[in-house]
């Protein structure tokens, strides 16, 4: 009784794009540079407006910087797709390196503590 077809649908478009992806790398990745340039121009376009529009604000001015730094970032990307796509990569690189460092000492700690745990409920047992 469940509705079904967009499940289906999210997941025949998913697989396409997965090939597609597969298939063409390097267009993959130009579109992605170039998705991620186009958006960060216009959200630096929206948070310079923001910045001159929000009257009282006491911190229009790092909004305003913030605009700014999108639209470099944005035509960067847009001048130089290909050295922003190398980037793009060193950048997730480096992201799942740190963040499965951090998992794993996360995962040591945990059974470190799970140990700890088991070791008072062991003495607890046996002096009760």
């Amino acid at each position: 009784g469940q509705p079904w077809g967009w499940h289906v649908f999210e997941g025949l478009v998913s697989i396409a794009l997965g090939v597609i992806a597969l298939a063409y790398p390097a267009l993959t990745l130009l579109a992605l540079v170039l998705l991620i340039g186009i958006r960060a121009i216009v959200m630096g376009i929206v948070e310079l407006v923001a910045a001159f529009s929000w009257e009282g604000s006491e911190s229009r001015w790092l909004l305003g910087i913030t605009g700014v730094l999108s639209i470099m970032l944005g035509i960067l990307l847009l001048g130089s797709p290909a050295a922003g796509g190398l980037a793009l990569l060193w950048m997730i690189g480096v992201y799942a390196i740190v963040f499965g460092i951090m998992l794993f000492a996360l995962g040591l700690r945990m059974l470190s503590v799970g140990r700890h745990m088991g070791q008072m409920h062991r003495d607890v047992a046996a002096t009760g």
